[in-house]
């Protein structure tokens, strides 16, 4: 085995798709057929919902666990835990968004917006992205470090 062959956790990035593919697709499948189920007047808020948590989600989980197979201060993490992090915005835009919480009177019509939710779960999710970018720059800088202090004492040093 090489030592590239180490810096991977098969293990730990199966556990997290797993994880990811239950809470993302699962749990919003789940509690949108149980709410259509139990009540059907609800069916026009969660018209789409879990359409785009399946289509959205589905990347997601790939690319949650390509970020876990890397180890930290990999470039190939950085990259899948940026693009995650994307996806993920896209995510909860896109799921939150089709949540539809208007109704329909005689008179009148009532239209609830979640912009504010919205706003805040993608702030959320950028600082996940921040995350990524600041292990990214502290494992390198401690694995250069170690490189430098093993070069210095692979040098010979002459009394």
């Amino acid at each position: 085995m090489s030592k590239e062959e180490f810096n991977k956790h098969p293990i730990k990035a199966s556990i997290f798709m797993i994880l990811s593919l239950i809470f993302f697709i699962g749990l919003v499948w789940f509690g949108v057929s149980m709410a259509t189920t139990e009540v059907p007047d609800m069916e026009h808020v969660f018209q789409n919902t879990a359409m785009y948590a399946v289509m959205l989600g589905i990347p997601l989980v790939i690319t949650i666990g390509l970020t876990n197979y890397f180890d930290k201060g990999d470039k190939k993490r950085l990259i899948f835990g940026l693009i995650s992090t994307g996806v993920l915005i896209a995510y909860f835009v896109m799921v939150l968004g089709s949540i539809n919480l208007g109704f329909e009177g005689e008179e009148f019509t009532y239209t609830l917006t979640i912009t504010g939710i919205i706003v805040l779960t993608v702030m959320a999710c950028a600082v996940r992205g921040i995350f990524y970018a600041l292990e990214f720059y502290i494992y390198q800088k401690e694995i250069n470090g170690k490189k430098a202090q093993k070069d210095h004492q692979s040098e010979p040093q002459y009394y």
